[in-house]
């Protein structure tokens, strides 16, 4: 006879479960790598843009040069503020599938403790029913030698 464990249904079903969640959180931790990436990028073209707008003071630029600059540069500012939300809110996202991820395998990990236990005490159990039995055998043998002689 084997170990057969009761929960055995619901220990697959949360492990689906768990699954479905790592790969969610695989899914948002790569949207959230992208769209910081892109804050990064955004970041580093005001920072190029502001040493170019310097460098044009410096030159005595036309006033037309300048303004355009300026309002590319605020349009770059305004272009980070979305990000930047883009980006917090892609990592509140990635956060709480983590979250989630995590809640579900410390399930999915106390279904198996469980399970473990249990399997212990079936084997241990079985151990003894095969030294008993192997007792009764040996003592059976024993009455039977002794009826002999």
């Amino acid at each position: 006879m084997s170990f057969s464990y009761s929960l055995q249904h619901v220990m697959n079903v949360c492990k689906q479960q768990k699954d479905i969640a790592e790969q969610a959180y695989r899914e948002a931790s790569g949207d959230f790598e992208e769209v910081a990436t892109t804050l990064y990028h955004l970041l580093k073209r005001k920072e190029d843009l502001e040493s170019s707008l310097e460098e044009t003071l410096d030159q005595r630029a036309t006033v037309l040069r300048v303004m355009g600059e300026e309002k590319h540069l605020e349009w770059i500012r305004q272009r980070i503020v979305r990000q930047e939300k883009e980006t917090e809110q892609a990592r509140r996202l990635m956060q709480h599938k983590k979250n989630k991820r995590d809640e579900l395998a410390l399930a999915y990990k106390q279904y198996e403790r469980i399970r473990e236990q249990k399997q212990a005490l079936y084997e241990e159990e079985q151990k003894k029913l095969e030294a008993q039995t192997l007792d009764e055998l040996a003592s059976s043998r024993f009455i039977r030698r002794r009826q002999l002689l």
